[in-house]
Parts: C-alpha cells; structure tokens; sequence
C-alpha cells in the first residue's frame, strides 16, 4: 500500500546506532505477581507467543527528526535492515569506560511533588496552564520544554508535560484510521501481542531501565486521560456522568497498586483485569484499555521514546528511504481537527508543482469528498493511492483563490542535499535537510561538482536539520575527517561504549563553516560536535536544540506476518568525541550570530508553533525559510571570516 502525501514532522527523536543492538539485559524484579481478583478475566492460552517467539526482524536504526506521510514496501526493509548488518565496515570499536550520569523517569501523574517554585519557574507554569485550560496542548508542551532547558528534569514541569502529551498524542492516534483499525478490528490476542512486546522491549532495553510497575502505572495514567477527554469518549460512544468516571478511576488506581508486578506475563493478566473492570462499568472495548496501556508506557518513558501507529511507522521508513509515493507534498499537521488540508511544502520537481501547487495552498476537497470535519489524518487518506492512479484536488490559496487540478501520482525521491551552488565563484553552499539513507552519496557528488566549479572553502547548512540516520551523520562526518573519533554512544548499563572513528581516505579537506540553530538537533548535533572538537569547522548561529539520546525502531507484528504499530524506543546515549553529552543544552557555537537569541522568558511568551507532532522534539516551532542567499546573516558571517584570512 502507498500513501500519496507526506505530513510534515519535526520528530526530534533523533539517532540510532547499527552497532550495540544485541546487547541487551534482561532485569527482573523480585516482587510477586498481581492478586488474583474476583473481576478477572484470563486471554486465550493457546494464541499467545511468548516474547521469545515473536516473529520480528532486526531493529531500524533511526536518529530522525523530519518525517513524511507515506508507506513502505518490503523492499524497503531489508535496506533500512542493512544499517545494523554492515556496522562492522567501520572503525568502530568496544571500550570499558567510566558511566556518565543518566536521566531518570518522569513521575507518576498523581504524585504529589514537594519542591521550591522560583519565579521564573512560576512564570513558566503560569504560562503552560493558561494553555492546557484552552487545550492547546501542544503549545503547553513548548512551554515546558523550555522550562526543562533551564530547570533540568524538573518533576513538576516533567509532570506537566507528560500530561500535556498524553492529551495530545490521544487526539492524534483517534484521527488516524490505522489506529482504528488495531482497536476496532484487530483480535484481542493481536492487541494482547502488541501489548507484551512493548512492554518487554521497553524492559529489557530501555536506556533507564525501567521496572514492571513503573510501566504498568504510565498505563494507568494515560487511561485516566483518556476517560478524562470528552473527544475519547464521544469516539467510543461512552455515556457515563462525570462522577462515575471518576469513581471509576480510583478503583483502576487502588486495583492497579493493589498488585506486585515480577514479568510480563503479570502485567499482561493486570491490563486484562482493569479492561473487564472498565468493560463492565462502562462498556468501553478491552482492545481499546489495552491500547491506551500500551501508549501510556511508551509516552511516559522519555520524550522520545514513541508508540507508532502503522501509518506513522511508514511515514518514518519512507523518509529514512527518501522515496514515497504520492503528488509530492507536506502537510501541516499542526491541528488534527483542521477542516483543510494545508501545504506546508511542495517537493521539487514533484506531480504538485507540476500542477502549480505551492506552500501555503489549502486542499479543500479531494476526488469530491470535502475535507471539512474529516480531521487531517482522515484527510490525507483521500490521497492515497497507486502510482498512476489520479487524483482530483479542489484548492484554495492563501489568497481565497480557488482552484481545481487533478495530478497523477508516482513516486517522489526526497532529496536531503539541497541547493549546492558558488557565492562570490569560490565559497560553495550546501543545505542538509536531514540525514536519510541517500545523503552521503548526495553529498560526494555535491562536494565533487563545488569542486571543479573551483570551491575554496565550504559552507555547510544545518540549520533546521532535525536528524537521521546515526551511521550516516557518521559517513559525512567522514568526509570532512581523516581521524579520531567521530561520536561515542552507550547503553543504559553507562559501561559498554561503542566508538566510531574516522577513515583517511576519501577526505575533503576543503575549510569549513558550518551553520546551525536551534532547530538543529540529532544528528546534526552529532556532526557539529565533531567538527568543532576536532577544531575541523567554524560553528556559526546560535545553539543547537540539545538532544543526545539514540533510538531505535522495532516493528510490531502482532500475531501476522505484517508490520501492524512500531516503537521507537531509546536504548543508548551518545557523546561527542570528548565525552561531552549535548543533552538539553545542545552544541553552542564558536561563533554566536548578535540579536537571534530571545531571553527564556520572552520566548516562552511569544512562542506559537504551528507545526508539532507530539513528542517534546516535535513541538517546535515552524522552520523557518532557509535560504543560500549572501545576504543571510549567518553566511553573511561565514563570508566575511573566509576573507578575512590571508
């Protein structure tokens, strides 16, 4: 199946390494299993598969930040796959080293947390809750984010924000048709499979190493949300007064902590007793309590850590891929309830631009179907379809100027290198959108054409770059670097290290300035970092974003032979090659571009994205237009120091 638009995603959930993936540790905790309850209900033996039976393949390296709505083949598998395979083709190596400090887990939603509030820190939640009073929860999760840029893991901002997620991934996953489909459609044993892979993946491979009841508790706090959030309610047809949800809630709580957790099985036979319970007070499916287990251990973990719906599990491997098919668009996603479909971007050279669709543009009705009040997932499933296939567009632009077009899909290469071109004839210009599976080829034959073009010096542009692949932020690292290390990453146990190294050949030693902001993330933080500390570039803008962890995806399968949900988990920390952690501080500049950094307090106030996902990387705000102009400050810089030197 393929999907013929792609969403515009700022998945800020960075890196993932193809070394380390099977060094994995089991914990069990010595605490004794769930009391058995007069409410119990017990799934059917037969069709469960034990963890260790699961049919799955290797993990997915990931370290993305830009996502597109599009599907996958199984082609595309074994290529993503192959990250992991070939790990051994670089220099890469095991070392014992001393632990660097981690981060521990975010608190119970109904923790009671006893902590000084200074006033700016009032401020900031001052400001975040005017927000989740409005609902606008992805505004609150900015807000606390850059709360927990001055005030590391705060438990009450880590609180606040958890909360906010969860009512906003809620939204999200009940407008995405694939998700429907798992919890109206799926057998309860599938759901149930699903259910105990999360748990056990997360378990035996989390970076903090989390604890069964731990997990068991997030479920039983984003439940609550959702028995909270009118929106569920009306979706699953609930007609229960405020005071029985309520009531109802308490007694999931005081069963849940009732129990003792010590495998997965434990916590699997809990989620089927709180089901039945809400099954019998409220009439509410078992599929969809189990679900809502399952989101609510993935999403309390860590920001980056991510349960995928099918649809978004495809939209991530295609970007990795950098092809999808489609008309060659993105959406902005920024309000799932949106009555248009509004277009964020327009690919180069794509069937839409063919057309004369540009950013900006709203889709107002697809194939006749009006996508008022269709929400924009349901929307965009309008425009899926074969390559081949037509489509019929009704649009609108920014200007109230109708039009009707029908464009032919096909499929559509994302280009992650962009605008290579000469300033003043000797300074080449390069943009990097994102680190995907073509990237270091896209670059040598850029490198190669600035070259015999007669480039003398090299600007490199991430700003606005949100990540990718983890092996391929190394490659072109390995272009500018002819040794050393290039990063170092973890696992959870802070004892094992992997190292990537640098080889001599095939080394540009062009002079470099690279451009970053605050958008910058991932791993464009992973390169910047090692150009700066190998003193190979010039850093000029202002700081990067500050994400340091590593993820990995993991496909679910359920009890088929196709992938039904992903998980994007983080299992490791990396390092630059001193050992330096850009964990929310991010990679500061050598040189720091005057009048582009807010005071906190000013842009906590003035922040409106309009361009999120849902995890704490995701709410930021829309990129802004880069362009390769002399003009721009930033390269305005970069010119200036290259004349600078004799």
């Amino acid at each position: 199946m393929f999907q013929s638009v792609s969403h515009k995603f700022l998945f800020f959930f960075l890196l993932l390494s193809g070394l380390g993936f099977a060094a994995e540790t089991t914990h069990t905790v010595p605490v004794r299993p769930p009391q058995t309850t007069p409410k119990r209900i017990t799934a059917p033996q037969s069709t469960l598969v034990k963890p260790g039976e699961s049919k799955t393949s290797a993990p997915v390296p990931e370290f993305t930040l830009f996502t597109n709505h599009v599907d996958f083949d199984s082609s595309s598998t074994d290529s993503l796959d192959l990250f992991s395979k070939e790990s051994s083709n670089w220099n890469s190596d095991w070392n014992m080293v001393p632990s660097f400090p981690g981060n521990s887990g975010l608190p119970p939603l109904n923790s009671q947390v006893q902590s000084p509030v200074p006033t700016q820190l009032e401020h900031i939640l001052d400001e975040g809750t005017k927000l989740e009073e409005k609902r606008l929860w992805s505004e609150a999760m900015l807000v606390y984010e850059k709360g927990l840029k001055v005030f590391s893991a705060n438990p009450i901002l880590l609180k606040r924000y958890r909360l906010c997620r969860y009512h906003f991934e809620l939204a999200r996953r009940y407008h995405d048709s694939t998700f429907e489909y798992l919890v109206c459609n799926a057998p309860l044993t599938e759901v149930l499979k699903v259910y105990s892979d999360v748990f056990t993946r997360i378990h035996e491979n989390h970076i903090d190493s989390p604890d069964w009841k731990t997990l068991f508790l997030y479920g039983v706090d984003n439940l609550e949300v959702a028995l909270s959030d009118p929106e569920f309610l009306r979706w699953n047809k609930i007609d229960a007064s405020a005071k029985k949800l309520e009531s109802l809630c308490k007694e999931i709580r005081a069963t849940a902590l009732s129990w003792s957790y010590h495998e997965v099985k434990h916590v699997k036979d809990g989620v089927l007793c709180i089901a039945e319970l809400v099954q019998n007070e409220i009439g509410l499916r078992p599929s969809v309590v189990i679900m809502e287990f399952v989101c609510g251990a993935a999403f309390g973990l860590d920001p980056h850590t991510y349960f995928y719906t099918r649809r978004q599990l495809n939209d991530f491997c295609s970007t990795i891929e950098g092809s999808f098919v489609g008309i060659g668009i993105e959406i902005d996603t920024s309000d799932p309830k949106a009555d248009v479909l509004t277009i964020a971007k327009v690919h180069q050279n794509s069937p839409a631009m063919q057309a004369g669709l540009q950013d900006g543009d709203c889709i107002v009705a697809v194939n006749g179907t009006s996508t008022a009040g269709l929400g924009i997932d349901r929307a965009a499933d309008l425009l899926q379809g074969e390559s081949g296939s037509t489509v019929f567009l009704q649009t609108r632009t920014p200007a109230g100027q109708k039009r009707e077009v029908r464009i032919v899909r096909r499929e559509i290469k994302i280009v992650s290198v962009e605008d290579v071109h000469l300033i003043d004839g000797k300074i080449g210009y390069i943009r990097i959108n994102c680190f995907q599976s073509s990237t270091t080829d896209e670059m040598v034959d850029a490198l190669q054409t600035l070259r015999r073009q007669g480039m003398k010096s090299l600007i490199l542009d991430l700003r606005g770059n949100p990540g990718g692949l983890l092996p391929i932020a190394v490659q072109v690292a390995d272009l500018f670097l002819d040794r050393g290390v290039i990063v170092r990453t973890q696992d959870r146990s802070s004892q094992l290290e992997t190292v990537w190294r640098a080889k001599t050949t095939g080394t540009f030693g062009v002079p470099l300035y690279i451009l970053i902001d605050e958008e910058s993330a991932s791993a464009s933080e992973l390169f910047a970092s090692a150009i700066q500390e190998h003193k190979r570039g010039i850093l000029i803008g202002t700081p990067s974003y500050g994400k340091g962890t590593v993820q990995v995806i993991h496909r679910l399968y359920g009890n088929g032979v196709d992938p039904i949900a992903g998980l994007k988990l983080s299992i490791e920390r990396f390092y630059s090659p001193s050992g330096f952690s850009c964990c929310n501080v991010g990679i500061r500049p050598d040189i720091i571009i005057p009048n582009t950094i807010e005071s906190f307090e000013q842009t906590v106030v003035t922040s409106k994205p309009d361009l999120t996902t849902g995890t704490i990387a995701q709410v930021a705000p829309k990129r802004k237009k880069i362009t390769g102009s002399p003009s721009d400050p930033y390269i305005a810089e970069a010119m200036a120091l290259f004349h600078s030197v004799p």
